[in-house]
């Protein structure tokens, strides 16, 4: 049975780190939990910012796609 499939379509994001940030994601990587590589790390790290921001409600990551209900 295949994965199921996901609920937003993925688009590609070319980001730039220095060999700091690099080192750092690339020791996350082999403590597990963050992908297999330091590309997976940064996504991981990313999205779940993002999901901590939206549930402490200081951003509404979904307010483009909700109607505007005041009128």
């Amino acid at each position: 049975m295949g994965r199921k499939p996901l609920a937003e379509k993925s688009i590609r994001l070319p980001l730039t780190v220095n060999g700091r940030t690099e080192k750092v994601l690339n020791r996350l990587v082999k403590t597990g939990g963050y992908g297999n590589n330091s590309t997976d790390a940064a996504r991981i790290i990313i999205m779940g910012h993002i999901q901590k921001l939206d549930e402490a409600q200081k951003i509404d990551i979904f307010s483009d796609t909700q109607e505007d209900t005041t009128g």
